[in-house]
């Protein structure tokens, strides 16, 4: 909104999809000036019981804008992967693989408490793995251009997670360039 409680742009402008439930919430992301929005319901956050003292989760949403190359979106879905904590492996799914302008349902994500006496959080490492968006098949880990030379590596990453809190997570960049990168980015709902 801009001061004085204006929008800074109408969606008047664009088509929204039918269907939409009264008093829904819902989240609209515009990712093509000449395209719709891509509208997705928020969907109702987790809660979890106890305190900081004896909960032991967090909330997480993920979205996928990931495009393939220039303004062309990947037509394969990603899969989220945790990394165990006796494990060490990325082993762990969580949600459901989903394609460019998807989210995955809000998921529970275990925190191990790293500090008795404290909020309670954890750093936990993840990865994505690319399945394909006909068949199914898991093609292993995603892959991505990570600097301007052109090197391609393994998408790993991690986020420090409080225990009680909710998170909206968005994959974007372009999987292929040497200048938008692959990255995640993380927002507290709660």
């Amino acid at each position: 909104m801009r001061p004085g409680g204006r929008c800074l742009f109408s969606l008047s402008a664009y088509s929204l999809p039918r269907g939409l439930k009264a008093g829904g919430k819902y989240q609209v992301f515009v990712v093509d000036d000449n395209a719709d929005p891509i509208v997705l319901e928020a969907g109702e956050m987790p809660t979890f019981g106890g305190s900081t003292q004896t909960a032991e989760y967090c909330g997480t949403k993920w979205y996928n804008f990931m495009y393939e190359a220039d303004g062309t979106p990947s037509t394969d879905k990603l899969q989220l992967y945790m990394q165990g904590d006796s494990t060490k492996q990325y082993d762990e799914p969580l949600g459901k693989p989903i394609g460019f302008g998807e989210c995955t349902d809000w998921e529970s994500l275990h925190v191990t408490k790293t500090v008795y006496n404290s909020q309670g959080y954890q750093s936990r490492y993840y990865t994505f793995h690319v399945i394909d968006g006909t068949t199914g098949e898991d093609k292993g880990q995603l892959e991505y251009v990570s600097n301007t030379a052109g090197r391609v590596k393994a998408f790993t990453d991690y986020w420090t997670w409080y225990i009680g809190r909710q998170y909206r997570l968005y994959v974007h960049g372009v999987r292929t360039s040497k200048t938008v990168r692959v990255a995640v980015s993380r927002w507290t709902a709660y």
